[in-house]
């Protein structure tokens, strides 16, 4: 059965948060392929940056500027799509939020009996003081 436009829609962040994993994923495997070429491992966080600049291997090798050039781009690839993903990852938090809030509306919706004299047999005024005349809830029979 052909989904509906809707269901279709829904889908989509999905689609693109796999998309966005997959390229993040080989950015990463670049970078490190890039650096075990070299005989280096850094991890890829924060300071990454940091790292390459004053990165050499344990024979003395200094990496070259233009292999630096090369994993600064790649890094700052690698994380423009991590802001994409976490992006991505808010906004269906939201999309999530917004259904199972649209869900508690209709069962509310479907709910019978909900109102001011709902769930009493027979109106009371049991440790108030009201006017039996002004207050539907006190009113006699």
């Amino acid at each position: 059965m052909k989904p509906t436009l809707e269901e279709e829609d829904q889908r989509r962040l999905h689609r693109e948060q796999d998309r966005l994993l997959k390229e993040r994923g080989a950015h990463s495997a670049w970078i490190k392929s890039l650096l075990m070429a070299h005989g280096l491992w850094l991890e890829i966080g924060s300071d990454f940056l940091a790292q390459i600049a004053s990165a050499e291997n344990g024979a003395g090798y200094v990496l070259g500027m233009d292999l630096k050039a090369e994993l600064r781009w790649e890094y700052e690839r690698y994380c423009l799509v991590h802001d994409q993903i976490k992006a991505l990852e808010a906004a269906q938090r939201v999309q999530e939020q917004d259904g199972q809030a649209m869900e508690q509306i209709a069962q509310l919706l479907q709910l019978k009996g909900v109102g001011q004299l709902a769930g009493h047999s027979q109106p009371t005024a049991v440790g108030r003081m009201c006017r039996f005349d002004a207050d539907p809830l006190c009113q006699r029979r």
